[in-house]
């Protein structure tokens, strides 16, 4: 093996390995792994025992990002029955376009108050932590599949909102170093990023649906998994997101009558599995935990406005005329965690200030990748107490229907 190779693949074997105990417990525990998984990642990275180095991995973490995003996405669709998706799209819509916006713009107000930053800086941050994730949505889909559409819901949000995740940031970052701001341009760019994903995604779902009943049982989830590494890198290419393209063709085969539909699932679901350990874990190893009491309580402030205000208001305030529980509505509020989008943008501007030389970006950026870090930490925790409370709350009732 050559020598510049041989620490990459340390780094991933220790991370996925001690990952694979950690969600092995979890899983014995009836507890999602997301939150244990950036723990295992602070234990091996530069905070604990620095025994990972993420930076001379080179390529390698934001590669498995972007797979772990397209097998999550897939994965996660591919289940999703087309009349579910027709119930509840409207209020996911909703949640993910209206949701995301809101949230951006309230915490681009905070952030500029609470850490100083520039207006455009706290923009940068707001947009970065304003939507849910994909990733983290589906660590909890076991339990929250037994609360009728709420999980269904979820996931639908998450999907359109991690291409917002990733592109806001990266239009708004490209302004900063320009100086030229242009809501014109912005938008021409979001809605081709809309449309080309889902046209995309139409032509290829509709397009290789007959290629399945040609193919035997232990290749058709290899040409899946195919599948959703070319409609992504399709949809990317013609300017679209490649995600949004994953999602409606994983959306559209899941709803065809396709043979070898369960090892089809089992596949991506195992591989989903192994990404999002890989993800959790390498976020956890990137991140240097080197602050100030100040500092800390700009966090903490910053955490309770992102998690205990502005996501449950806009929760309450999109679903108020929908006939959902007050617990469903508050698991909606609370388990609504960012993840692998976030955690994929938010080294961005550090990466361009280093890149360009832009030293008065150096310190926005190195607060975004550490505020980033500590609201996908923070959303993770409330999200599995939350899950706890959840399923405490199915066994009480579960516990009554047998008294019964």
């Amino acid at each position: 093996m050559p020598a510049e190779i041989l620490p990459t693949m340390s780094y991933f074997a220790l991370l996925l390995g001690f990952g694979v105990i950690v969600s092995n417990m979890t899983n014995k525990w009836k507890m999602p792994n997301a939150l244990f998984l950036l723990l295992v990642g602070l234990l091996f990275g530069p905070s604990l025992l620095g025994l990972v180095d993420i930076g001379k991995m080179g390529d390698v973490p934001e590669f498995l990002r972007t797979l772990a995003l397209i097998v999550i996405v897939f994965a996660g669709t591919f289940r999703l029955k087309m009349s579910t998706f027709k119930r509840v799209s409207k209020i996911s819509l909703k949640l993910a376009f209206g949701g995301f916006f809101i949230s951006t713009l309230v915490l681009g107000v905070g952030a500029h108050w609470i850490f100083g930053l520039s207006w455009i800086g706290s923009f940068i941050l707001s947009s970065i932590v304003g939507g849910t994730s994909s990733a983290a949505i589906m660590t909890f889909q076991d339990t929250l599949g037994e609360r009728g559409d709420v999980g269904a819901i979820l996931t639908i949000e998450s999907i359109f909102s991690d291409p917002l995740t990733v592109l806001v940031p990266i239009l708004l970052l490209e302004a900063y170093m320009s100086g030229i701001f242009s809501s014109t341009i912005v938008m021409q760019q979001f809605w081709q990023l809309i449309a080309a994903g889902v046209g995309t995604g139409v032509v290829v779902g509709l397009a290789v649906s007959e290629l399945f009943k040609k193919t035997d049982r232990k290749l058709s989830p290899i040409l899946s998994f195919a599948i959703a590494l070319v409609t992504y890198a399709l949809a990317s290419n013609v300017g679209g997101s490649g995600i949004l393209a994953v999602a409606i063709t994983a959306l559209i085969l899941g709803n065809r009558n396709i043979p070898y539909k369960d090892a089809i699932g089992e596949f991506e679901d195992t591989l989903s599995t192994m990404l999002t350990i890989s993800i959790f874990t390498f976020l956890g190893a990137q991140i240097t935990l080197i602050v100030t009491n100040i500092m800390l309580f700009q966090q903490a402030v910053f955490i309770a406005l992102a998690i205990f205000l502005v996501r449950p208001a806009i929760t309450f305030l999109l679903t108020r005329n929908k006939d959902y529980t007050m617990f469903d509505k508050l698991l909606m509020a609370m388990t609504g965690p960012r993840g692998a989008a976030t955690a994929a943008v938010a080294a961005v501007p550090l990466t361009y200030a280093m890149r360009d030389g832009l030293e008065a970006l150096v310190p926005e950026a190195n607060i975004i990748l550490l505020t980033a870090f500590f609201v996908i930490f923070f959303t993770m925790l409330s999200s599995t107490i939350a899950n706890v409370v959840m399923v405490k709350n199915g066994k009480k009732k579960k516990a009554k229907e047998e008294e019964l």
